[in-house]
């Protein structure tokens, strides 16, 4: 075992979190849902509105915000799950942006290749067209910069380490992914699956660079350029677009490239530090 990986495993191991914790985490997840479905049914009861499902992914991520709150004041009481000191931090950041840039440009050349273009899920178009400027615009920030800050802290942050130590590399990328994807239930089963095989990318970059700093911009990445794609959709149906979609998939692909390669080259012209 290279110098390198004892290092690793000490960092996750250094994270006081264990499989009871995990465990306890998700039966609150399910107490959360169950309780949920039962104020959505009284109100649609009493109101006949479904109003309320529309803001089940702001409750959800408050949820989050006061698991992960609670498990830092009482359990953790330290970042060190975030890999801040890791003395090769920037050059894996490079190495991830250059990674998820090069998986989206070649998901955007297959679909140009197949004539499919720019397939969404119609309902997170739905939502996110469903309101005002303001609406769209507030939730489009959110998306970027607070959900994979939540999402990564819970998921690769508390889950993965004590899988980890468990089951392994690879069964706690299998098994935090699993996971990962039953908390976004709502989704179709091509979503699904989108979504289980994004959790094995973001465990995948965890464990390569043993912080969550790179997980969390490319998680950031991935919700701006569902935004990117879900504004296009939005103006297409309202006729305010100036390009056709393979155009505008091509300026996308093109664009994606181009960045791979900048921080790919950049990330091979920075030294590793042993």
């Amino acid at each position: 075992m290279s110098k390198n990986n004892v290092s690793k495993d000490d960092f996750f191991n250094s994270i006081n979190l264990s499989i009871r914790d995990v465990l306890i985490l998700n039966g609150c997840f399910i107490i959360f849902i169950i309780i949920y479905a039962a104020i959505y049914l009284l109100v649609h009861k009493i109101f006949g509105s479904r109003v309320i499902i529309k803001y089940w992914g702001d409750l959800l991520y408050l949820f989050d915000g006061a698991i992960i709150f609670t498990i830092y004041k009482y359990k953790l009481k330290n970042f060190k799950f975030f890999g801040l000191n890791q003395p090769n931090l920037k050059r894996n950041i490079k190495f991830a942006f250059a990674l998820i840039f090069f998986i989206y440009f070649t998901k955007f050349s297959f679909q140009l290749l197949s004539g499919k273009y720019l397939l969404v899920n119609v309902e997170q178009v739905r939502f996110f067209t469903s309101g005002s400027l303001w609406f769209f615009s507030l939730h489009s920030i959110i998306a970027i910069a607070i959900v994979p800050i939540i999402e990564e802290t819970l998921f690769r942050g508390f889950f993965y380490p004590p899988l980890r130590r468990k089951f392994g590399v690879f069964g706690a990328i299998m098994i935090s992914s699993l996971i990962f994807t039953l908390w976004h239930f709502g989704l179709n089963i091509k979503g699904l699956v989108g979504i289980f095989l994004s959790g094995v990318l973001l465990a995948y970059i965890y464990e390569k660079t043993a912080s969550l700093i790179p997980s969390i911009l490319v998680h950031s990445v991935t919700n701006l350029n569902l935004i990117i794609v879900t504004s296009y959709k939005f103006l297409e149906a309202k006729k305010k677009i100036l390009f056709s979609p393979f155009q505008f998939l091509l300026l996308l692909a093109v664009i994606y490239l181009a960045l791979s390669l900048l921080f790919y080259f950049s990330y091979k012209r920075d030294k590793f530090v042993a």
